[in-house]
């Protein structure tokens, strides 16, 4: 079974590796060859991370300095791994949640469920955590 997205993003940290998106494509780079099962859960996620990258860390991992996963650590003075077990526990919820919604053909995209997030967490488009 492939890893989920945090569980991805955790192994590049732990790895020292980094990625970031260029024209859609995502580009890891590290110490070494990525190895064991992560190539192929980036493979069978990649377009997950690409947008939780964009979404949620500027493209780049690990993330800007201004994005919203800094936004959410510096607001609420955690860590990132504490930020990306909240993040991971929240999208947990909100896929159980969407998933509902769209057996009721409320939800339409993937960026609706990133949005969902944002609420979760209160933060605002540019202006950072409420």
């Amino acid at each position: 079974m492939a890893q989920t997205t945090v569980q991805i993003l955790r192994c590049l940290t732990l790895g020292g590796h980094t990625a970031r998106v260029v024209d859609g494509r995502l580009e890891t780079d590290g110490p070494q060859p990525l190895a064991g099962p992560l190539p192929d859960s980036i493979r069978f996620r990649r377009d997950e991370l690409v947008a939780f990258l964009n979404e949620w860390a500027d493209g780049v991992w690990p993330p800007a300095p201004r994005s919203e996963l800094r936004k959410v650590q510096e607001s609420r003075d955690w860590g990132l791994a504490t930020v990306l077990d909240a993040v991971e526990a929240g999208l947990i919820r909100i896929m159980r949640e969407d998933e509902e919604m769209r057996r009721m053909e409320i939800i339409q995209s993937e960026y609706q469920v990133f949005g969902l997030a944002r609420e979760y967490f209160g933060l605002d488009d540019h202006e950072g955590a409420a």
